[in-house]
């Protein structure tokens, strides 16, 4: 009898240890920035949040190429806090880009994925004169 009720506790404390966890959530994992000048470099922001029980933190942000750089929020980011992941990329390559950055973070042991896609061009155009909207 004994043995089965500290076969149950043992049971309880990993099931309950394995609810408190952190949880990274981003808001939008793909951004897309629609075109952009060439050679004139491109911020975007990732917003997040830690949806778990437990503090988390972001390890590292590794961009595929060197034309993409990335600046997060450092420490740890306690349940319920957000924190921002600023991607710049530097838009040196004419036409369209998907730059895929990996985020390694203590809420899991795989990275979480975020996207930026655009459109590098030599000139944007202005279509509102043409189309007025009364």
């Amino acid at each position: 009898m004994i043995r089965k009720i500290f076969a149950l506790f043992i049971l309880s404390v990993i099931c309950l240890g394995t609810r408190a966890q952190a949880q990274f959530v981003v808001d939008n994992a793909t951004n897309r920035v629609g075109e952009i000048m060439f050679q004139s470099p491109k911020q975007v922001v990732f917003n997040f949040k830690n949806k778990g029980n437990r503090a988390m933190q972001i390890i590292d942000v590794k961009a595929a190429c060197g034309c993409t750089k990335a600046e997060w929020t450092k420490g740890n980011i306690a349940p319920g806090d957000k924190g921002q992941i600023k991607v710049v990329y530097d838009a040196k390559t004419l036409g369209t880009f998907t730059k895929e950055l990996a985020v390694f973070h203590t809420a899991s042991s795989d990275p979480t994925y975020i996207t930026i896609e655009g459109r590098v061009v030599t000139s944007l155009l202005d279509y509102s004169g043409d189309f007025p909207i009364d």
